[in-house]
Formats: C-alpha cells, sequence, structure tokens
C-alpha cells in the first residue's frame, strides 16, 4: 500500500494539480528530514510549484525559522500546535499558497520529552487557501537492527498520508478565493 511507485505517482498528481492552478506548495520539516520536498523535488516540473522547504530538526531553528517559542514551550515539539506553527511559519517565511509542518518521533523516546515523544507518532498540518488539515498518525515501530529501512517506511507512510490529504482537501476548493480556478477532478 505505500510503496515508492504509489508515491510517486501521488507526487507527480500533485505537481500537476499545481501547476495546473498555479499554486505553489512549502514545507516545514522535522522527522521526516527533508523527505517530503525531496519526493515533491524528484518529480519533472516541481520547481515551477516549488517555493521553498526548511528542514529544522531543533527547536531554535523552529523559533529561528518563526514558530513561536511559547507554543513548542507549552506544547513541545511533538504536539499539532507545533505542526501548525510550523506551517504558519513555512507560509509567511515562502509566501507559498499550500504550506505543510511534518514534526513528531520516529524511533526513540526523547529523554528531554519523556512525556510527549511517544515512538511512531507523526503530526502533521497542511495550511490550504482555504482552510487547515491537521493530523496525527501512527508509523509502525521495530526493534531491529535495519533502523535505515524503518525509517524509509515510515517516511513513504507519512508523504503518502501527506497528499492523501491535499488530495482529498482539494474535493472542497470551491471555498478559495475567485483569483484561483480549480477543476474539482483534476487531482
Amino acid at each position: 500500500m505505500y510503496n515508492s511507485r504509489v508515491n510517486d505517482v501521488k507526487f507527480e498528481k500533485l505537481v500537476k494539480f499545481l501547476s495546473d492552478n498555479k499554486l505553489t506548495i512549502s514545507a516545514m520539516e522535522s522527522c521526516t528530514g527533508g523527505g517530503f520536498m525531496n519526493s515533491l523535488t524528484n518529480i519533472e516540473g516541481a520547481s515551477s510549484v516549488t517555493k521553498a522547504g526548511y528542514v529544522t530538526y531543533s527547536n531554535e531553528e523552529k523559533i529561528r525559522r518563526g514558530v513561536p517559542e511559547d507554543i513548542i514551550q507549552k506544547y513541545t515539539v511533538y504536539s499539532p500546535e507545533c505542526a501548525k506553527g510550523m506551517a504558519d511559519a513555512c507560509k509567511r517565511e515562502s509566501g507559498a499558497d499550500i504550506s505543510i509542518g511534518i514534526t513528531g518521533n520516529f524511533s526513540n523516546v526523547d529523554p528531554q520529552n519523556k512525556e510527549a515523544s511517544t515512538p511512531g507518532r507523526v503530526f502533521y498540518c497542511v495550511s490550504m487557501p482555504n482552510g487547515y488539515i491537521e493530523k496525527t498518525i501512527m508509523v509502525p515501530t521495530k526493534d531491529d537492527n535495519d533502523k535505515s529501512l524503518q525509517r524509509k517506511a515510515q517516511k513513504e507512510i507519512i508523504l503518502y498520508q501527506i497528499v492523501r490529504t491535499i488530495e482529498e482537501k482539494t474535493q472542497n476548493f470551491s471555498k478559495m478565493p475567485s483569483n484561483h480556478q480549480v477543476d474539482e477532478h483534476s487531482f
């Protein structure tokens, strides 16, 4: 279900949809380490729709890029509030029509945030011209020796879910400002 070719097709559809509708996209990523933007920019034509991508693995970099420090202090980086703060900061910084914030934990409990960091729990927020979509998903975790394969599988699941979320939300683009003409069936 979550294989690379399926994700490639989804990203191809996303790039075509964004291009056809003159929309741009950006992402601020933490646990995925740039995986979303890497997958997007591997698609031909992505340069015409991609505004920016930020890898903000540390709290300091999230704050430096515009995530309010009080959100991190109050809710931690392992929260839907942080993902939304990342999407908002990304939108402000890049000016993209669609911005995404991704944060969470793939495998180890963070010793600085033991209560908040649940291995396998990922938060993402997609900020679109007609509103926000905030999701929390669980990705499989394993205690095996091949962490690189585990991380790849986790990223594939997350990337698939994000593109699917955008795909589902575009069914409601009728609420978008009139300067964006969107065919509901184009994605």
